[in-house]
């Protein structure tokens, strides 16, 4: 494929398409974690107590960084981004459930290991209520959307051949196109809505209720099922 064909690719209608997906993706994320943050702080504890609420800012910049980075072609670095979202999004769940401890700080120093490791088994001591019997199917899917991410955070033989054969075909940082972006948005949907199940379960249970109108958590099982998060 020559740089026209290609540029002509960047600029026809199914690529701006997803594009605008792109865009939507990240405002729609930002959203939820803004409402789940201001409707949490309003008990005037959680602001200081809740870890997860605490790592919003963290959360934020790496979905910024993702859109900047995807609209440019910058696809492996979203990855790596993407599973640090799965990672800080399981372990700062975690922490809510199982944390006595009073400070963000105190917190920090109780988890000191648990945060310094890459190791995300804690999601299987984790209830996630809502989901009722999908339970364990959304444990699964969470750790194998990690493991295919952990593919892209070191020089793994699988990422540079995916990379060498994108050069082969022209699809060099900046060029890659409709299909690679659209991937990349499944791959990042898919993420955001890991990140979500998990806040929800961080939180009381007003505020998951009043983001989707439903105390039953319902509405995000047929939002999972939609987006191949589970069967």
């Amino acid at each position: 494929m020559t740089k026209e064909e290609l540029n002509n690719e960047l600029g026809s209608e199914d690529y701006k398409i997803e594009l605008d997906r792109l865009y939507i993706l990240r405002s729609s994320m930002i959203q939820c974690l803004m409402f789940c943050y201001l409707n949490s702080v309003r008990d005037g504890i959680s602001q200081e107590k809740n870890f997860f609420l605490r790592m919003i800012d963290d959360i934020s910049q790496s979905i910024v960084s993702i859109n900047s980075l995807a609209k440019d072609g910058i696809s492996n670095t979203c990855l790596r981004e993407l599973r640090y979202l799965i990672e800080v999004a399981i372990k700062s769940c975690f922490i809510v459930r199982n944390s006595n401890k009073d400070t963000f700080v105190e917190q920090i120093k109780e988890y000191e290991k648990l945060l310094n490791s890459s190791n995300i088994n804690q999601i299987n001591t984790l209830e996630f209520y809502y989901l009722d019997d999908f339970n364990e199917d959304f444990k699964t899917e969470a750790k194998k959307l990690y493991g295919f991410l952990s593919k892209y955070t070191h020089a793994s033989s699988y990422q540079l051949m995916e990379r060498l054969n994108r050069n082969i075909i022209g699809r060099t940082i900046g060029f890659e196109g409709t299909k690679e972006l659209k991937e990349l948005n499944n791959t990042i949907e898919k993420v955001y809505s890991v990140v979500i199940v998990l806040i929800f379960h961080s939180v009381a249970q007003y505020v998951p209720g009043d983001f989707l109108v439903e105390q039953t958590g319902k509405r995000l099982i047929g939002i999972l099922q939609n987006l191949n998060i589970f069967p």
